[in-house]
Order: structure tokens, then C-alpha cells, then sequence
């Protein structure tokens, strides 16, 4: 049988560090107190985000006398995209701050709904603050 010099001392096999697979790096494992910091930091552009949805609408007006090329249509089509990212980078943060990973942060692509979803489930965080 081949083995490596570790495997015949039974004392090293005790204090070495196991390897991790090279496309997974070691910061990815754990949430360190920094990182959520700044996933509690980037969730609060989720809210800034709801916010603005209504006052894109607001100075879009009725969609009956609505413009397309009118100033306030495409001020307010922008205002409304930016609200729709902002909400989605708050969201997907907000997933990850409570621990869940990139499956579950895709619920920010629903908008309000994957928030309404998101706030139902648990926190698997260790790091609870």
C-alpha cells in the first residue's frame, strides 16, 4: 500500500489541518462578526428600497396618461429599477445575515414576498446579535 509519511504517524494525522477543497475558501466557511456587520449594513438598502418603490410610481402617475418618453416616465421607470435592485442586494444580504445560502438568497428575486418569506424563517446563524 502507498501512504504518506502523515498517515504512518498517528500524532500528525491529530494536528494537522484537514484540506479543504480548492474552490472553497476558508473565509466562506464561518461568518465572522465583520461580515455580518456589513450583511446588517447592506439589508438596510432593502428598506430604502421599499421605500422608494411608491415614490417611483408616484412621479410616473397613472399609467393610463402615461408617456413612455415623457421626462417623468423614464425618471420614474429608473427610480423604479433602482428601487428593484436595491431591494434585491438588501434581501439577498438579509439571507445571508441569517445564515442561508445562495439558494434561499434567491427569495430576493420575489421582491416583498421572498422578504415576507424570509423574515418567517429561523436564523441559523451562530453569531447572533
Amino acid at each position: 500500500m502507498c501512504f504518506k509519511e502523515d498517515d504512518r504517524n498517528p500524532e500528525s494525522a491529530i494536528t494537522s489541518k484537514p484540506s479543504l477543497p480548492i474552490f472553497i475558501h476558508p473565509t466562506l466557511m464561518t461568518s465572522s462578526s465583520e461580515q455580518l456587520a456589513r450583511y446588517r449594513r447592506r439589508t438596510r438598502w432593502a428598506w430604502a428600497g421599499l421605500v422608494l418603490q411608491p415614490i417611483a410610481f408616484l412621479v410616473m402617475g397613472s399609467f393610463t396618461e402615461l408617456d413612455a418618453m415623457s421626462v417623468r416616465g423614464i425618471t420614474g421607470a429608473f427610480l423604479l429599477l433602482l428601487s428593484i435592485v436595491l431591494v434585491n442586494i438588501g434581501i439577498w444580504n438579509y439571507a445571508k445575515l441569517k445564515g442561508y445560502g445562495n439558494g434561499v438568497a434567491a427569495l430576493s428575486l420575489l421582491n416583498i414576498y421572498g422578504l415576507l418569506i424570509l423574515l418567517c424563517l429561523p436564523n441559523r446563524n451562530r453569531h447572533r446579535s
